[in-house]
Order: structure tokens, then sequence, then C-alpha cells
């Protein structure tokens, strides 16, 4: 009995071993083989979701900007408004779109929707990672969507005029500031999970001249958002490279070249020449747009000079390659626009800073050209022995009609003075790390010419003097050390 029960079992379990590879057989058989161009759509739906929710941040921003230039000026700064529109004039939910003012297809709340339909296309672990980054930034446009109507009703009927009420505003603005600057996480999180993709990695692009520009634009706005200009200079020879080859590359290329790209190819070319002199402009002069000297510097050449040749708004670099790749090849990933920076203009008194305060707080080169003219350094450099300085500005020879600029770390802090009228006094913060100049800028030269301006200060105790000159060709810079 025992034998014949063993050998039963036995034969049990080979019946149960064949049925079960028998499954696996018609699992395996009717698997279904999913075609590489859905594949890659469903993956770029996550892109489109993503470059979308950025158009819609970019409108937020700007009315953003408008409260919190309001807002100013229950305190001590003069309101102005940059942008013309409330939340009057948008729709309920910017992101949602129903009425089409912003968006011509679908809007960043129907493009998430497509990632999650067509993520089953993809495999389980790729889908739920995606889903779980785009179900975290769709959280983020919600919140900065809300932040809209929050500010009207922290703001309509409040006494702005007591410190407390004003307060809870610049609070819920800096709830802004969290959320702009994690949809910018989120948004790079997803570029990494879409690129470590067996699809992108094992990729022989054709547009790889394309993305070796993007990469190199993409590149030095991130250096900028972060306020990290270490080898900027590098990264700007590099796309310069790239500048001297690309019309060739355009007219070439077998894709691009076509007769029905050649618009496309024509504002990629022209979007890189203005990227590159808007970026320049950066490191050289970095002048702001009047309207963004109280944001400085790095905002101002982030969100508006770059931004307008990277993103669609504005025919940008990005958004052409897009058209183009869309157009051309359904098997190409897409690429990523750039998330705008969402910046608090607190009034001086709140932060109780001396009447000027240099917009850009990190100087790491100087410029070598202002306003079209040479930047000449002087041989001297200004000590100073506090974060703080006071200066007298006087016209150091004779009283003759001279006119001049004086250009702080990058501010234009007086223009046209006639400095022979009554010295000017002039209280600096100067910037703790990273360089400090004056530059003195002739908007004539008198009767004897060059302008020369004298400088008075105090360092350790005892009384300096030293000068500057400019002329209609050169204006000299001065460097100031704390010491």
């Amino acid at each position: 009995m025992h034998l014949k029960f063993y050998g039963l079992g036995k034969l049990i379990l080979i019946i149960g071993f064949l049925f079960n590879l028998n499954l696996h057989l018609i699992s395996a058989s009717s698997e279904v083989v999913v075609p590489p161009g859905d594949k890659m759509r469903a993956i770029n739906n996550y892109i489109n979701f993503a470059n979308e929710s950025i158009h819609g941040m970019l409108i937020v921003n700007k009315l953003l900007e408008n409260y919190n230039l309001d807002l100013n000026k229950y305190v001590d700064l003069d309101s102005y408004r940059i942008n013309n529109y409330s939340n009057e004039d948008l729709p309920m939910d910017v992101f949602q779109d129903p009425d089409r003012m912003f968006f011509n297809n679908n809007t960043p709340y129907e493009w998430f929707d497509l990632c999650i339909k067509d993520s089953k296309l993809l495999d389980r672990n790729t889908a739920d990672k995606l889903n779980l980054i785009a179900t975290n930034i769709k959280k983020e446009i919600t919140t900065i969507n809300n932040l809209r109507f929050e500010l009207d009703k922290a703001t309509k009927n409040v006494d702005l005029s007591k410190q407390e009420n004003i307060a809870k505003v610049y609070e819920k603005l800096e709830t802004g500031v969290i959320a702009y600057n994690q949809f910018y996480k989120l948004q790079a999180q997803l570029s990494q999970e879409i690129n470590k993709l067996p699809e992108i990695k094992k990729q022989n692009s054709p547009f790889q001249n394309l993305r070796e520009v993007y990469g190199l634009c993409k590149t030095i706005l991130d250096k900028i958002r972060q306020k990290d200009t270490d080898s900027f200079a590098g990264t700007m020879t590099n796309l310069k490279a790239k500048q001297q080859t690309f019309t060739k590359y355009l007219s070439q290329s077998k894709e691009i070249g076509k007769v029905g790209n050649k618009l496309h190819a024509d504002n990629l070319m022209r979007s890189l020449d203005n990227f590159i002199i808007s970026a320049d402009e950066f490191i050289t002069s970095g002048v702001v747009n009047d309207n963004y000297k109280i944001y400085g510097k790095f905002y101002y050449y982030h969100n508006i000079a770059l931004l307008s040749k990277f993103n669609r708004y504005g025919s940008g670099l990005a958004s052409e390659m897009n058209q183009v790749l869309i157009k051309e090849d359904s098997s190409e990933v897409l690429v990523m626009e750039q998330p705008h920076i969402f910046q608090i203009i607190y009034p001086k008194r709140l932060v109780d800073t001396p009447d000027l305060v240099a917009s850009d707080d990190y100087i790491e080169q100087f410029p070598t050209l202002l306003k079209e003219r040479k930047i000449t350094r002087s041989t001297t450099v200004l000590k100073a022995d506090d974060i703080v300085l006071d200066l007298l500005l006087y016209d150091h020879m004779i009283q003759d009609g001279d006119i001049v600029s004086i250009n702080f770390n990058g501010d234009w802090i007086l223009e046209k003075a006639e400095l022979e009228r009554a010295p000017q006094k002039l209280k600096l913060r100067l910037n703790k790390e990273g360089r400090n100049f004056l530059i003195l800028h002739a908007d004539n030269v008198g009767k004897r010419p060059p302008n020369t301006m004298g400088i008075k200060y105090t360092y350790r105790g005892i009384s300096k003097e030293l000068t500057l000159k400019s002329d209609l060709d050169k204006s000299e810079l001065i460097e100031i050390i704390i010491q």
C-alpha cells in the first residue's frame, strides 16, 4: 500500500507541474506586445503634462507678482503693476481652462488623464513611478491655482494697515514659493525617471545635435536658477561652438532640412542666437529691465530674458524642438521646458536694510561691457571695514557740467546725476560673498573730458579719498573689498 501511495503521489506532482507549465505557456502566448510608437506616446504624455503645467504656472506667476507689489505699498515701496489682469480675468482653474483661453489642445488636467489612461502601455513598475510623480505635480499646480483665491480672501475687505494682516499675506505668498520650487524638483525627478528607461537610453536619435544644444541651454538656465555660476563660462563656450555649426546642421539634416520645416529651422536658429545674446548679457553687464530691477539679476534673466527664448511663449528653443520631433518622428522623446521661479519682494522696512542693496547678491565676475561701452578696471581697490558702506560722491575736478551714472553690483543707483550741484551721499549694503564693485559711466564729458568723480569714505576711522574716470568710450570700475 505504501509503495502504491508513493507512486500515486508522484503522478499527481507530475500532472500538477505539467498543468502549471501549460498555464504559463498560454499566458506568455497571450501577452500583448506594445508597439514602440505607442510606448513613446505614453511617455511623452508625461512631458506634455509637465510642459503645459509650466504654461499655466506662468500665468499665475504674473498674477502673484501683482499681489506682492500691491501689498508692498502698505509698507514702504511704491506699488506698480507689471501685468494688467486680475483673478476676474482668468478661469476659475487656469489648469482646467474650460474656455480654452490659454491651451489650444489639451489642458494640463487633460494631459494628466491621458498619462494615467495610457500608462497601461508601460510596464507596471515604470507606470507606477511616473504616475506617482505626475499625481504629485498635479497637487502642486492645484495648490498654485488655489493660492490666487486665498490671496483674494486675505487682502479684500481686510485692514492692511495692520502689520499682523500684512504678515498673513506674505505668509500665503511664501506657500507659492514652496509650490513653485517643489514643482521644479518634481519635474526634474520626472525627467530623470524617463531618461533611465531602456527605450530612451538605447535610442540612437538623428536629432542628437539638437538635443546637445538643448542640454547646454538647460544647464545655463539651471545654473542661473540656483545662482551657481561655477563653470558658467565653460558651458557658454561649448554652446557658442555648437552655434557655429547649428545653421549648417539645420540645413543639412535629412529630417529638419525639409521644406516644410523651414519655419521651425529659422525659429530654432533665431531662438538660439537670442538665447546666447541674453546669456552673454547676464555675464557681462547684468542690466535688468526697469520693471524687474527690484527682483534682481538672477530672477530677471531666468524668468524674463532667457525663458522667452526657451519656452513656448515666445517661440522658444525647447518648444520649436518639440514641434519638429512631433512632426518628424513619433518614436522620439520630447524635451522638457523650464519652470519659472516665484520670488517674494519684501519692503526694506520689513528686512531692515539700508537704502541701496544690490539686486544680484552674488557677483562672480566683473562686467567687461556695459551699455555698449568697454569697462576698464581701476588699479586701486576700495577697502571697507563693514558690510554697510557710506560714500560721498562729488565732482573731483573743476565743476564743468559733468553728468554721470553710477552702477553698483549691476544696478544703476544714480542715473544722469549732476554731481557739482551737491555731493551725493550713498549708503550701500555690500554682498558678503562674491565680489562688489562700482562703475562710473559718463553721460557727457563736460567742458574738460574725461569725467572725474571723487569718492570719500572712512576706513578703520581714517578718512579716505579716491577717484574714478570715464569718457564716452570707456567706463572705469573699482572693486570694493571687505577687510
